[in-house]
């Protein structure tokens, strides 16, 4: 079995972790596609795994950081200029009043699989007095699972099909979507039944 080339790593793993990291902040941003494109260049040998998964692993983890501070300093000021981020901030509020402080701990980890839900859970935790200790710990988590999720499709995608990686990268794309969603509404399923409502 050939070694590994890490052919693509010099500018892959930097430019994933950047990426992944302002996605925080900037929704839009394709990072996803990064991550999922890494877990076929992993198979083929393009990229290592442990420092690809290390670099989607940061990026979330600190970008998360970033963000939460921005708010609980209130340097949100920058994000109200644009459309999409007052939608954020707007909908960050609502899912405050929703979930309560104890409930973003869930979020930080559940909501980040939804587009969007990434940064709505990290700016209702700075908005909803989460404490800094336990923001870290949740966050970290859910950007370690999410990290492990996202290139775990990609993986299968791109072993399964033979397609290149910018190929399985959409397919995983439209596949961790839908298992976002159906995760959301069992989330959703569970509060229901718990009898947790808007606030």
């Amino acid at each position: 079995m050939d070694a590994p080339t890490n052919e693509y790593g010099a500018w892959y793993y930097p430019l994933m972790l950047f990426l992944v990291a302002i996605d925080a902040s900037i929704p839009p941003t394709p990072s996803e596609l990064f991550v999922l494109g890494a877990g076929p260049l992993v198979a083929s040998g393009s990229l290592l795994l442990v420092p690809a998964y290390l670099a989607a692993f940061l990026g979330c983890w600190l970008g998360d950081i970033a963000l939460f501070y921005a708010f609980r300093l209130r340097l949100t000021h920058f994000l109200d200029r644009f459309t999409w981020g007052r939608w954020i901030h707007r909908n960050a509020l609502r899912l405050t009043r929703k979930l309560g402080a104890d409930a973003t701990h869930v979020g930080l980890i559940g909501v980040r699989f939804l587009s969007g839900g990434r940064t709505a859970a990290v700016v209702a935790s700075a908005l909803g007095g989460v404490t800094v200790r336990p923001f870290i710990f949740y966050t970290g988590v859910g950007s370690a699972i999410w990290a492990a999720y996202m290139m775990t499709i990609g993986y299968f995608v791109g072993t399964t099909t033979g397609l290149p990686a910018w190929a399985s990268a959409g397919i995983g794309m439209v596949v961790g979507t839908l298992i976002g969603v159906v995760f959301a509404m069992l989330l959703a399923f569970f509060r229901r039944l718990r009898g947790v409502g808007p606030r």
